[in-house]
């Protein structure tokens, strides 16, 4: 392949983007998409070099793979090294275990799949994660696990293989656009519906190649402005609340085909494309994007400011120098090593960096780097039960009542699933039967809702419509033999603001009592500020439940007498001003400031049966 520099200024056009996006600089909302144009780079230029030497004869496998590990693994493995060293400084036990989780998925390039299960790449604490950016990574490599052996087997039967390369292509990209509003990690993170943008670039190689025997084959120079505004367009105005990747990954991804497809002498963005500085930023994007989401998230972890994260970009800058020029160039280029010994020194290398996650997931952290106190709070995050919250309400899930008590049906989110914990703690289903439906928040908990669909994600409106509201079948019959609803939920505005209207339908169709729960919270609950106060200091420390007392107040104004219940008073002693946060003996009443831990439902259930003894009705 004759060396195109405008490809290495497109990879610049790819990086800056992801880097600006995860330093959260304001403008740049779907910067995420950089990584959707290297999948398009990446496609075309190793479809070109497979290409190349297959008419040359001088493919081979070993070559292939070589050549991928000399680009790859060394940046890769200092990146490790280095984080590893700063995750035991500044990690605590809980996220050390992550850490190591993540370190052994990264080696063996399965770090996507880890992620889908494990945490959204929207989710606030993904920015707290020092690895999550490798699931990119790990899908290009999958790819290549299979994409040259396939290649080679077709490569001399041109119509079977474009015909194949094709429905691979359509496949997959149907694939990512009927999955991506219904399970959105798994179409982010999984290769099934990655695989259209690698096949993307991979077209780009195969139609320039077959362009080159007969002097055709490239773009009017037009088109690379056209697709120049493509990727700026989805850099500026996509967001997290964007259906994402799905058909949307096509304007990122035909914005770089476009530009890798119209290459001329005249083409000026090409030019521009071409020059000095955005060449040598795309020399360095591999380095920037390994180095600069480690850097932030361990800045972040220890409550990095904005201003600081700005900073430390130039600081990414000054590390990837120095690796690219004093460390990735030089091995990359170096004849001295052999093609075995290169295979030897990854293979070790790799074994110990896996035996450095293990230790660190299987000593549980290190948590010997505390003190006792500290370690019960730790203890509490590394026992953390996720099922503890769901469980009891998942079991009840449109279950019948019993007999000879009242009979509630409790509605809402996993607040909903943390108030029924505190219930049973509070010996409450002795006197009560209950029953449950899960409404997540960003559903609506509603009852003949109306003009709502606005509101929805569009991510999430395949979920609300599956899971319904309050017209399924089974909700119904235990309406019917109910004589309590509870909704319980993280009340977005814009469904507190229809509550009313829910709780008047309800009682008028099914002559019931409604009760509607106050949105709670103990306030932030950041570890590091946890750890911070002192052991002596912590059964009396106190803060304020941030974001509840407005829509709290504004329940209690717009509901009948009777139907509002503030249990966030209740749980902080009478203010949601002064909320305690650790329990007597230094536990934890919660680990994210909303949802509370097995001490913490203890620690408020008293409280929570007084409440309830209270009502007259």
């Amino acid at each position: 392949m004759i060396y195109r520099p405008e490809i290495d200024g497109l990879r610049a056009v790819a990086v800056l983007p992801v880097i600006f996006f995860h330093a959260g600089v304001p403008l740049v909302t779907g910067g995420f998409v950089g990584v959707d144009i290297f999948f398009v780079i990446s496609g075309f230029l190793i479809t070109g070099l497979i290409s190349k030497d297959l008419r040359g004869g001088a493919f081979s496998f070993g070559k292939f793979y070589e050549r991928r590990i000399r680009r790859i693994f060394p940046a890769l493995f200092l990146t490790l090294l280095l984080s590893a060293f700063l995750a035991i400084l500044l990690l605590p036990p809980v996220e050390l275990v992550d850490f190591g989780e993540s370190m052994i998925a990264v080696v063996l390039f399965l770090s996507n799949f880890l992620f889908w299960q494990e945490i959204g790449y929207f989710n606030s604490q993904s920015e707290l994660m020092p690895l999550l950016h490798t699931w990119s990574l790990s899908v290009e490599e999958q790819f290549y696990i299979f994409y040259p052996l396939f290649f080679v087997l077709f490569f001399r039967f041109t119509k079977m293989l474009l015909l194949l390369l094709a429905g691979l292509f359509c496949v997959s990209l149907l694939s990512s656009w009927y999955v991506t509003p219904i399970h959105f990690e798994g179409a982010y993170y999984l290769p099934f519906a990655r695989v259209w943008e690698l096949l993307l670039g991979a077209a780009a190689a195969l139609w320039l190649c077959a362009g080159e025997r007969d002097g055709q084959g490239r773009l009017h120079p037009l088109f690379s402005y056209l697709g120049l505004g493509l990727i700026g367009y989805a850099v500026f105005s996509f967001d997290e609340t964007t259906l994402f990747p799905g058909l949307s990954a096509l304007v990122p991804t035909a914005g770089a085909l476009l530009i890798i497809l119209s290459r001329s002498e005249e083409n000026v963005l090409h030019r521009v494309l071409s020059c000095r500085a955005p060449v040598y930023i795309g020399l360095l994007s591999y380095s920037l994007y390994l180095f600069h989401q480690p850097v932030f998230a361990f800045l972040r972890v220890h409550g990095a400011d904005q201003v600081a994260l700005f900073l430390s970009i130039g600081f990414v800058c000054v590390l990837s120098v120095m690796s690219y020029h004093f460390y990735e160039k030089p091995l990359r280029y170096c004849s001295a090593v052999s093609r075995g010994r290169v295979f030897l020194i990854a293979a070790s290398v790799s074994v110990v960096l896996i035996l450095v996650g293990a230790a660190f997931v299987f000593t549980e952290g290190m948590p010997q780097r505390y003190s006792r106190d500290d370690q019960k709070i730790f203890a509490q995050f590394r026992e953390i039960d996720e099922k503890y919250v769901p469980a009891r309400f998942a079991g009840l899930q449109g279950a019948a009542f019993g007999e000879d008590r009242k009979n509630v049906l409790i509605v809402g989110d996993s607040f909903a699933q943390d108030l029924l914990n505190v219930a049973y703690a509070a010996d409450l289903q002795k006197s009560y039967s209950f029953s449950t439906k899960k409404i997540i928040s960003e559903c609506g908990a509603l009852y003949r809702p109306e003009n709502v669909e606005a509101f929805i994600p569009d991510k999430l409106k395949h979920t609300c419509a599956k899971a319904g509201r309050f017209d399924d079948r089974i909700v119904r019959d235990r309406l019917l033999e109910a004589d309590e609803i509870w909704l319980i939920g993280a009340w977005k505005d814009w469904v507190a603001d229809r509550l009313p209207r829910t709780v008047r339908l309800l009682e008028e169709d099914y002559q019931l009592r409604v009760r509607v729960f106050s949105r709670k919270t103990f306030g932030d609950i950041d570890l590091d500020k946890m750890i911070g106060i002192p052991p002596a200091a912590r059964s009396g420390f106190r803060q304020v439940a941030t974001g509840t007392v407005t829509v709290n107040q504004r329940l209690e104004s717009a509901l009948p007498q009777g139907r509002f219940v503030n249990v966030q008073d209740i749980f902080c002693g009478g203010s949601a001003e002064s909320c305690e946060v650790f329990t007597r003996d230094g536990y934890l009443v919660s680990l994210d400031g909303g949802h509370m831990t097995r001490a913490g439902v203890q620690k408020v259930a008293p409280d929570f049966r007084r409440l309830v003894e209270s009502w007259t009705d």
